[in-house]
């Protein structure tokens, strides 16, 4: 599995019930007759950023690309958020604090401790607890402060030493995502806060990412995929419908290359990488397609055909796109073995459409 930049060209949601559902209307009335939202019950519900246009008019319309889902976990609220991205999907752990849902993404110990020893700070299980607070864990910590130490002194004096301390110690060094929510029961909608937080000269720094704080309204677009993108080099865009079975034959549509499709052109993706392919005796496999982060087509059987004396499973469809603009396409494979229905990977792509 592996990523290309493709599809963090734009890497930065969605909760209960408003009367005006479809609308997205704001109730400027307000009081708790007029507006259903619960600040205790987040859980199974989807929201979307609800954007100003780019107009200027002051309207506003839900941004599918931006989009939240709270699910309870064992009695823990957690945030599925995509802070905007094409094809990553960030994973929070929600705690009530003064009247809000602070989400924090899990604490990347060796990745702050590096941040704090080249910044000039100390990383120690003090500061670790300071930056943490109440995600505190003292394992994981301890964990993360000996690999980051091991690293340092991998680095240390060495001619990459500057590079790694410009790595590790610059404000656009994104280290924990940080979201806070709390319910406007007044004009129905969710309030969100949109930050990362950073470590810079050995000081924890918490900043606004593209979102800022800003309102959220309840999913009225269906079902929209949560699932990370864990491959965006294997499944690619062609003009052709014809499998490309050697590798000098490749030759994807794109965008980083000036290979774009037209309105209404058919895409044709085909999945060329090795993970997964090879087929077991006794398995079937399967696969579901989404654009634009919307379900397509589901359960879709992968063809299976003999290839190098052997038979694998191959994945191919095609799409239209109308709108101009980049559109993602995102493929869920699964494997099927004794009656046990198994996520294989996902794989995406991005096509531009002129």
């Amino acid at each position: 599995m592996k990523k290309i930049a493709v599809l963090s060209v734009v890497s930065l949601a969605a909760l209960t019930a408003c009367e005006e559902k479809s609308s997205n209307k704001l109730n400027l009335q307000g009081g708790p007759a007029a507006c259903a939202l619960d600040q205790a019950n987040l859980g199974g519900t989807t929201w979307l950023y609800n954007k100003l246009a780019a107009d200027g008019s002051g309207s506003r319309e839900p941004d599918v690309q931006t989009r939240i889902q709270f699910e309870n976990d064992g009695g823990t609220l957690k945030a599925k958020y995509t802070v905007g991205s094409y094809s990553d999907v960030y994973t929070y752990t929600c705690k009530e604090k003064a009247g809000e849902w602070a989400c924090f993404e899990e604490p990347k110990w060796k990745d702050w401790c590096q941040a704090l020893i080249t910044g000039g700070g100390t990383c120690d299980e003090a500061s670790l607890q300071k930056l943490s607070g109440d995600w505190y864990d003292a394992e994981a910590a301890k964990k993360g402060m000996a690999e980051a130490n091991e690293t340092v002194a991998k680095y240390k004096d060495g001619e990459q030493w500057e590079q790694f301390v410009f790595n590790n110690n610059n404000l656009g060094n994104k280290l924990q995502g940080r979201m806070y929510a709390k319910v406007n029961t007044k004009q129905c909608y969710l309030q969100v806060t949109d930050n990362y937080m950073t470590i810079y000269n050995g000081e924890m720094k918490e900043d606004s990412n593209p979102v800022g704080t800003d309102q959220f309204v309840e999913n009225d677009q269906g079902e929209l995929m949560f699932e990370t993108c864990t491959d965006s080099a294997d499944m690619i865009a062609m003009k052709s419908g014809t499998f490309p079975e050697k590798e000098d034959e490749v030759q994807p549509c794109l965008p980083n290359q000036g290979c774009s499709f037209t309105s209404g052109e058919e895409v044709f993706f085909h999945y060329i990488g090795t993970d997964g392919r090879e087929t077991k005796e006794g398995c079937t496999y399967s696969y579901d397609v989404w654009a634009d982060w919307k379900p397509v087509s589901k359960d879709n059987a992968a063809e299976i055909v003999e290839f190098n004396k052997s038979n694998e499973a191959r994945y191919g469809f095609s799409q239209k796109y109308t709108e101009p603009g980049a559109h993602v396409t995102e493929i869920v494979r699964y494997a099927t073995c004794d009656g046990k229905k198994e996520q294989v990977e996902v794989a995406c792509n991005l096509v531009l459409v002129q």
